[in-house]
């Protein structure tokens, strides 16, 4: 399935959670107000990037069976994670789009007076959600969500052998690079609240994505994993509403 049936089928999902929420809305305290509310978020991610860092580790390890002692400074550490989206509120329920970005590397620097050696591997990921929740305790200050989240993702992985090497005053430089791109699912689960700032919400969401990447047609011999916790903070501002 291509990237853009994906989004498809996201869509899909989410005109059917908006077909179903008119009447369940109904049930909950005779609530029928309809709010559409836009948001942009930012905070922290990590990667479940396990079969990345072996690749890469060995990668290193070439270098060090050749004797080049190449040190690791840091293989794809936690990450920030922006965003934004446009939710639909119908009585307690919801239903909204999400997009989000996050992107982490791994580097080995080796350097002596004949040149140096940058090893470094860089990762990123585009998610592109349907999702569906409740809104508890809405006539109170402090107000509770549930999200589920279902979607596309998009990824990008590469890595970057550079040798820089110095005869004298000559300096001669060569790079090898290998990328590789791929589309996949995302799923996030998720619980938060909110709270009245003025016309706005001051937003705060966490919650564990599971996604990966990859296909039998990049050059990479694993697919990459995007698993891992979100914890975002954002601000949600109201812009159309019906009683």
């Amino acid at each position: 399935m291509t990237f853009i049936s994906r989004l498809r089928v996201s869509a899909l999902f989410a005109f059917l959670t908006f077909a179903a929420m008119p009447a369940a809305a109904q049930s909950v305290d005779g609530a029928s107000d309809m709010t559409l509310s836009v948001h942009a978020e930012a905070g922290y991610t990590s990667f479940s990037m396990n079969k990345a860092t072996d690749f890469f580790r060995a990668i290193v390890g070439s270098y060090r069976d050749r004797g080049i002692n190449i040190p690791v400074q840091q293989t794809y550490p936690g990450n920030v994670v922006t965003g934004g989206g446009a939710t639909l509120y119908i009585g307690g329920w919801t239903s909204g789009l999400q997009v989000q970005y996050a992107r982490t590397r791994a580097s080995a620097l080796y350097g002596d007076v004949g040149g140096t050696l940058d090893v470094t591997s860089e990762t990123s990921l585009w998610t592109f959600e349907s999702s569906t929740g409740y809104l508890f305790r809405r006539s109170h200050r402090l107000q509770p969500f549930v999200n589920a989240r279902a979607g596309g993702s998009l990824g990008r992985y590469t890595v970057t052998e550079r040798i820089r090497l110095t005869f004298g005053e000559q300096t001669g430089e060569g790079v090898a690079e290998l990328e590789a791109r791929g589309t996949g699912y995302s799923v996030t689960g998720s619980a938060g609240v909110r709270y009245p700032v003025g016309p706005a919400f001051l937003r705060m969401e966490a919650g564990y994505r599971h996604a990966s990447i990859g296909s039998d047609d990049d050059d990479l011999p694993f697919n990459v994993g995007y698993s891992g916790p979100v914890v975002t903070v954002g601000a949600e501002i109201p812009v159309w509403r019906i009683r």
